[in-house]
């Protein structure tokens, strides 16, 4: 039988440039003759050269590499032409020895932005890749100022797509995010490298194409995923994965912790995942398993595709042995065996534990197999197994299908013991109604119930949320009715804890425009928290349960931002927090939010639906909290009911806050499309800072609803933005005074309405407004959200309008802050005798009063001023109504 020497020399000679890899390294053990990538034949493409083999720089600079028309004219000592373009997936890349032991890295990672697995395309392409000893090729590696800087954690690092073979000789190394793509049988071989270790590896190979692993062992600071195609584990392979960012630390190759590069990092689980359609391919004596044991809930490995194991030694996988009550998703560790998956065994396969030791498994420790369905493993041996630890829909079923099993001495039980049976939510839900205990009935979308509460979702999907079982006596679906609970009255305490909240907050109130009601949404995905009244990240997928009950493996966030969110009541406060890929500064996007009692959401957000926070709950926005939706002819809600849960879940005393005292943010963005309304209900101060509202839609603020920002600058509505103030309502942080260069309270460059034509004011309605210190007050204020000098601005662009129904009696008083709490606020940044207004565009005021104005305080032109009817004047102004007034362009 000739050797893979010989195949592959012959190969240099009769094929092409992939041979010269394959011709370059010893043969690797165990490897057969008949390996599918031996076979290919690969057409001529041009070669990339380090130019300057012991000095770094980057893959991407075409000045650092020469061309040549294929790797074996390099390989023959051809002569090389400086590059004419960067790497492309046409293109083979080499990487010379180091010479003189002068080892270098060719880094192409971009420390000035995050690298976004999912969504992002790859930062380098190529097809073939030869390292020789002492180089490296390192996606989490850049230059900054003449030396070689490390990304400080794994989801920063670049990915690469490689469409062809690899091959790192003895003393080189690679490391990035591995993409193997295209339609041909690839390999990716690593003989005695100092570093075996990558970000993760994901397969995308077209129809059945492949990439064998050739390596006695790589690690993998993540995961691996098989999205198509197959990763076949060569004989003798390991391969390792969640090794963490340790890995790198213990190789000196991380930078110091900064917390905002370590909060750009997207965080998902790391394991591994088999697509439907993919396989993974385990030869003999080839093994997977982790490095670490993880922080938080994840599967080992997710087989929906093909799971198939080689003839000859066993294939090992190795589980971890985690401790915890062992159900789905409940705990880290596990082989899952999805509804679609396939197995099939041709030889032997060992299950153990990653992390076992002498100790045998118990009840609650120990490694776990779940089947979705029964699958016949073959020639398999299982140690370490909790007891319960097979479980499957069907118990019976599953210990038929494993009849050819052995189990080793350190399992924590025999026969039937071993097996359990899989519990998830089996409730049928569907469009119902639910009947409370005390006869109140509602219409809407049953899902399950959960945590002692019944999960549930509004008619045309504008909301979700949940009622204590407790309070509930039946629900019907479909004629089906299940009884919870006996008719009785309300206790006092069920009677207070309801009066807070509307019974739906997409059901409109008395004083609200209430467009939201009419708007019909798609039936996105909903992620319910599993675990009310237990902190966690929204990070981690199971963490989160489905709308059938079902804990999720990843979690969407910061990949799909069609999302509802629901964090049910708790008898405990807990927060449901974390940073997505952009850290502080991107704010997460979801659709509709429902925060409940004890709740709290955020770090960042941007609800681009409704968002409902019921009384007792909590939000955080660290730096920017969106709510943003561009898109035309959608109809949006924010609602605000009761009080509002301290920061990060603390229970100080008093347990709640005034909501209007309230900071959601830093800053506050409130976006609208064409023909698009968001209508806010409650009191809110909306962000800590500075408030915007853009778009070309219109923002509502419901009767006697209040939206602020902070003290340090004004309520932006920016140019063709409109905000509708109904009766009462109020934008502007209560203050007598922002700063000590007396911030504005409003600033209009777009439109302002007091009253909508079908819904005007039909009383005096205050306009409060920050004072400004005499020696302040500006003759040409600068628009923006920091302009100084004026109390009130409405700019050379922006329109205000009042719709009153009778001008003389239902009046917007302008006004400076006079409660105790402005006085308080205020007190800081000095005592201002008065408040000036300023009106450099469209002023449409019919029906004014204007109070505590200083002398020349109310400025506008004359033309203005002339058209302005039913003005009235405070007993606390300054001056005389005439001496009120500063005429613009004078």
């Amino acid at each position: 039988m000739k050797s893979v020497r010989f195949v592959s020399v012959m190969a240099v000679v009769i094929l092409t440039t992939a041979a010269l890899h394959a011709a370059e390294a010893a043969d690797p053990p165990g490897m057969s003759a008949d390996a599918p990538w031996l076979k290919e034949q690969w057409p001529q493409a041009r070669a990339l050269v380090w130019a300057r083999p012991g000095t770094g720089d980057s893959p991407l600079t075409r000045s650092n590499w020469t061309e040549y028309p294929s790797a074996a004219d390099y390989a023959a000592g051809k002569q090389g032409r400086p590059a004419s373009s960067p790497p492309d997936a046409n293109t083979d890349l080499v990487l010379p020895d180091a010479p003189d032991g002068q080892s270098y890295i060719v880094g192409f990672f971009d420390g000035g932005r995050r690298h976004d697995a999912y969504n992002d395309p790859p930062r380098l392409f190529c097809r073939h890749i030869t390292i020789g000893t002492g180089a490296g090729l390192d996606g989490g590696a850049g230059s900054s100022r003449g030396r070689t800087v490390f990304s400080s954690h794994p989801n920063l690092d670049a990915a690469l797509e490689i469409r062809g073979n690899v091959t790192v000789k003895d003393g080189g190394y690679i490391y990035g995010q591995f993409v193997f793509a295209g339609g041909r049988h690839t390999f990716f071989r690593i003989d005695n490298s100092p570093e075996p270790l990558g970000t993760d590896l994901t397969v995308r190979k077209a129809g059945n194409a492949s990439v064998t692993l050739l390596a006695r062992r790589l690690d993998l600071a993540m995961g691996v995923t098989v999205d198509s195609g197959r990763l076949v584990l060569s004989p003798a392979s390991h391969l390792r994965f969640g090794a963490t960012r340790d890995a790198r630390v213990s190789l000196g190759k991380m930078r110091e912790n900064r917390m905002q590069e370590i909060a750009k990092a997207d965080i998902r689980e790391s394991y591994v995942y088999v697509r439907k359609g993919a396989a993974l391919e385990m030869q003999a004596g080839s093994s997977i398993g982790r490095v670490k044991v993880p922080d938080n809930p994840v599967a080992d490995l997710r087989i929906e595709g093909l799971l198939q194991i080689g003839k000859g030694e066993p294939a090992v996988i190795e589980l971890g042995m985690a401790k915890g009550d062992g159900r789905f998703l409940s705990q880290h560790g596990g082989l899952y065996i999805r509804p679609t998956a396939e197995v099939r065994n041709f030889g032997k396969l060992s299950i153990t534990a990653y992390n076992g030791d002498a100790n045998d498994a118990a009840a609650d420790t120990g490694v776990s197999i779940f089947l979705e369905k029964a699958v016949d493993l073959g020639d398999v041996s299982i140690d370490y197994l909790r007891a319960g630890g097979v479980v499957a829909w069907d118990p019976q079923a599953a210990r038929a299908s494993l009849a050819k099993a052995t189990f080793g001495p350190h399992c924590a039980a025999k026969g039937a013991a071993l097996f359990s049976r899989l519990d998830l939510v089996d409730f049928q839900g569907g469009m119902g109604t639910v009947e409370f205990v005390d006869g109140l009935t509602t219409d809407c979308r049953i899902l399950f119930p959960h945590a002692g509460r019944l999960m549930l979702r509004s008619k045309g999907n504008r909301t979700a949320q949940s009622f204590d079982l407790k309070s509930v006596c039946a629900v019907t679906i479909d004629g089906r009715r299940t009884e919870f609970n006996a008719k009785r009255p309300l206790t006092a305490q069920e009677q207070e804890f309801r009066k807070p909240n509307a019974l739906w907050g997409d059901v409109p109130g008395e004083g609200q425009v209430g467009n939201y009601a009419s708007q019909q949404w798609d039936e996105a995905r909903l992620l319910i928290w599993r675990r009310p009244g237990e902190t966690g990240s929204r990070f981690v997928g199971p963490n989160w349960l489905g709308a059938r009950g079902i804990p999720l493996f990843e979690s969407p966030m910061d990949v799909d931002p069609d999302i509802d969110i629901l964090l049910p009541a708790a008898r405990d406060a807990y927060s449901v927090t974390g940073y997505g890929p952009g850290g502080m500064s991107r704010p997460v996007p979801t659709r509709h939010v429902t925060i409940e009692y004890n709740a709290e959401y955020g770090s960042s957000f941007d609800v681009r639906g409704n968002m409902w926070m019921k009384h007792g709950s909590g939000i955080r926005g660290r730096q920017l909290g969106c709510f943003n939706n561009e898109e035309p002819n959608v109809h949006r809600f924010m609602r605000f009911d009761g009080k509002r849960l301290n920061k990060g879940g603390r229970r100080d005393a008093p347990p709640f806050v005034d909501s209007e005292d309230y900071t959601t943010s830093q800053w506050g963005s409130y976006q609208t499309g064409k023909d698009s309304t968001l209508e806010v209900i409650g009191k809110i101060r909306g962000a800590a800072d500075h408030s915007r509202a853009h778009g070309a839609g219109t923002l509502i603020m419901s009767e006697n609803s209040f939206l602020t920002e902070g003290e340090r600058s004004a309520f932006s509505i920016v140019p063709g933005a409109t905000v509708v103030l109904l009766q009462d309502a109020r934008i502007g942080h209560e203050t007598t005074m922002q700063q000590d260069i007396c911030k504005a309270s409003v600033w209009v460059a777009g439109t302002l309405m007091i009253g909508l034509p079908e819904r005007p004011i039909t009383r005096d309605m205050l306009f409060p407004v920050a004072g400004v210190t005499k020696g302040h007050i500006s003759r040409d204020p600068a628009e923006g959200g920091r302009t100084a000098g004026v109390s009130f601005l409405l700019g050379k662009q922006g329109h205000m309008v009042i719709h009153s129904a009778d001008p003389a009696k239902a009046r917007v008083i302008f006004k400076l802050h006079d409660s105790e709490k402005a006085k308080a606020r205020g007190k800081r940044y000095g005592n201002p005798q008065g408040i000036a207004l300023y009106f450099a565009g469209k002023a449409e005021l019919n029906g004014v009063v204007f109070d505590n104005c200083y002398e020349g305080g109310i400025m506008v032109s004359p033309e203005t001023r002339a058209t302005w009817k039913n003005v009235f004047y405070g007993e606390h102004n300054l001056a005389e109504a005439d001496k009120l007034y500063w005429s613009l362009g004078e």
